[in-house]
C-alpha cells in the first residue's frame, strides 16, 4: 500500500512541477487587416492556381528487378529473423533444462544426506544403547 501512496505522491509531484514552471507568456503583434488582405491579395494573382494542378501523379509500373530484389531481401530478412528467433528458443530452452537437471541433482544430494543423518542417528543410538 505504501509504494502505491509513494507511485501516486510522485506522479503528483511530477505533474505540479510541469505545470508551475512551465509558463509562456506570449503576447501578440499588432495586426493591421488591410495590410495584409492586400498582401494576400497580390500574393494570389502572382501564384499559379493550385486547382489546375493535377492531384495525383501517373501511377509508374515497379520493374521487375525492383521486384525481385525486394522479394529476395524480404525472404532473407525472414530467414534471418526466424534464426534468431530460434536461437532465443534453443538459450531459454537449454536454460530451463540445465536448471532442471542442476535440482534434479539437488535433490538426490539432499535425500542422500537426509539418509546419512538417519543412519548415523541410528549409529549413535546402537552405540549408546551397547555402551550401557
Amino acid at each position: 500500500m505504501k509504494k502505491i501512496f509513494s507511485i501516486i505522491l510522485l506522479m503528483f509531484c511530477a505533474f505540479s512541477f510541469s505545470t508551475c514552471f512551465n509558463e509562456q507568456y506570449v503576447s501578440a503583434l499588432p495586426f493591421n487587416n488591410k495590410e495584409q488582405t492586400t498582401q494576400a491579395i497580390a500574393e494570389k494573382q502572382t501564384a499559379d492556381d493550385v486547382l489546375e494542378k493535377p492531384v495525383f501523379e501517373p501511377e509508374k509500373n515497379p520493374t521487375q528487378t525492383k521486384q525481385i530484389t525486394s522479394k529476395l531481401s524480404s525472404i532473407i530478412i525472414k530467414i534471418f529473423g526466424g534464426t534468431l528467433l530460434l536461437l532465443v528458443i534453443v538459450i531459454c530452452l537449454s536454460f530451463i533444462w540445465f536448471a532442471n537437471i542442476q535440482r534434479r541433482n539437488e535433490k538426490r544430494k539432499k535425500r542422500m544426506s537426509a539418509d546419512g543423518n538417519v543412519i548415523n542417528a541410528v549409529d549413535n543410538f546402537a552405540r549408546h544403547r551397547i555402551k550401557k
